[in-house]
This record gives structure tokens, sequence and C-alpha cells, in this order.
């Protein structure tokens, strides 16, 4: 299959999920704990980044406001988890070695014609979601001929530009997802391709390739909802190959290349208009 990219470089949340897949949510984010800071008598903690109410935040994949789709450069890097923790107050301004990633639209079709066609937008149009002023928008349409080609529409938050990345550091991922009425995919899906799961040239799956850690999402009907995924719930469809660990841990954790938001039609011959609005992704 041939895929076609395009990224928007600087310029430019899942309803009815499996049972034992997801973990949705429709209420705002709880407050996020922060640790204490040791006392010089039990110094038993050791924060890995920054509390993520400090500046900078350390936690934010992208907001999208300011109509930017770049990765948050403040997002914490294990290649640069400065300041060295535990330290009694924030360092701002810490953004060395920034990851240089962005939010990709992949047109994922063997043969693009007129009637695949995708159109990407940013802005507040239809309002971001929990306070945000932008949100990201994928419009198109997939046309499956029911010949295991397998068409979809990817929205792709590439943390290290579709390097490897490690999520070790987090045990979930939060985002506001809105599906609008008209879409009507037979098939939608958030997931996190790791490098086994990955075919080449991003990935290191030789054979029964794209099986990766995933959860199932329905139309939320044009309403903003917000979905609480822990690493941990995620399965697979289970026509790959093992892995060890069989889930979403361990080195399939640190070696993760990017979160992934797909519809298509799963292999069902017709046409299914595409239409639905990411915003504020963070780890938690």
């Amino acid at each position: 299959m041939r895929s076609i990219s395009k990224a928007l470089g600087g310029a430019a949340l899942l309803a009815g999920a499996m049972a034992l897949l997801s973990a949705c949510d429709t209420r705002l984010p709880s407050a996020i704990p922060v640790n204490p800071w040791p006392e010089a008598s039990s110094p038993t903690v050791t924060p890995v980044y920054d509390p993520p109410f400090l500046t900078p935040n350390r936690l934010l994949v992208a907001d999208f406001d300011n109509a930017l789709a770049d990765i948050n450069p403040a997002l914490f890097n294990p290649s640069n988890p400065c300041p060295p923790a535990p330290t009694p107050t924030a360092t701002v301004g810490c953004y060395g070695m920034a990851l240089p990633g962005s939010v990709t639209v992949l047109n994922n079709f063997s043969n693009p014609g007129t009637s695949q066609a995708v159109t990407y937008s940013w802005g507040p149009a239809l309002g971001g979601a929990g306070g945000s002023s932008y949100g990201f928008r994928i419009q198109g349409s997939v046309t499956d001929g029911g010949n295991a080609a397998y068409p979809t529409l990817d929205l792709q938050a590439q943390m290290n530009s579709g390097a490897l990345y490690d999520l070790s550091f987090f045990s979930g991922v939060r985002f506001y997802l809105k599906v609008m009425p008209e879409d009507d995919a037979t098939k939608r899906i958030f997931a996190i391709p790791t490098f086994a799961t990955q075919g080449s040239p991003s990935g290191g799956c030789t054979s029964n390739c794209y099986d990766h850690f995933f959860i199932n999402y329905d139309s939320t009907n044009g309403a903003w909802r917000l979905f609480n995924v822990d690493f941990l719930s995620m399965g697979r469809q289970g026509f790959g190959a093992p892995l060890s660990p069989n889930n979403l841990a361990g080195n399939n954790l640190k070696q993760v290349l990017w979160l992934m938001w797909q519809e298509g039609r799963n292999n069902i011959a017709g046409t299914s208009i595409i239409d639905f609005w990411v915003d504020t992704i963070e780890f938690y």
C-alpha cells in the first residue's frame, strides 16, 4: 500500500468503547495529584518531572491553541529530564533538546482519488474543548473496495517526529474527542503503534504487522467527550505476532512511535464520511 502523508508543520477526545479495552469519561479531568516534595529527614519521593501545574507543563502533548499543531516543546522528554529530581521549585523555561514533533494527517490509501479527499483545519469555528481556544478537525471520505486494502484516514500525534518516544514515565493518556453526526465510519479506533507492531520503515515488524494496542470509539453525535485511556486497558486485535510482554508495558511502552486516531470501513465495500475533532491531548 502506498501512503501519502501530509504534515501540517508549525502552522497549523471514544464513546461505546469495548468493555475490556476502554476507559472513557464524560466529566472534566480530575486534578492530577502532585506528590509532595520529601522532607530532608525522609527523602522517599523522587518525582520524575516538575509538578504538572507549575511552568512549564511537562504533560501536555498538544492543545492546538494559537492555531499550532506542534508538539508541546516542554513535553517530558526522557532524553532531557531537566531539571533533575527532586527539586523544590520549578525550572521555568526548561526547553533544551525540545521534542521536534507535530500532529500529522495520513491519507492512507493505495490509490488516492477525488472521492478519497481529506481536509484538515484548526480553529475556533466549533470551539475547542476543556477551555481550549482551538481544536483540530479532520474531514474527508474513505472509499473501501472490500479488497483487503483497508484504506483509512489517520490523525497522528508524533511526539518525536515518528522516532521512538519513551512513555514508561506515564500510566495513560487523556484527550477530548468530538465525532460529528455525519461521520458514518464503520471502524473507529484510538491506537498507539510501537516499534514492534509497526511495519517498515518506521517500525521493526516484518509479518502480521499493524496489530497495534488500541481501543474502539463510537460517534459522540457532535459533542465533546473526554477519554481517559490507561495504557494497560488497551488490547490488540490478535492477528499480530505475540509480544513480550503482550500488553502496553515494558519495552512496548518505551518504544512508542505516535498516538493515532484512525477511521475507515474495515474492508466493508462502500464510502464513508469522516469528520471528527481532537483537542487537549495530555499524558498522566
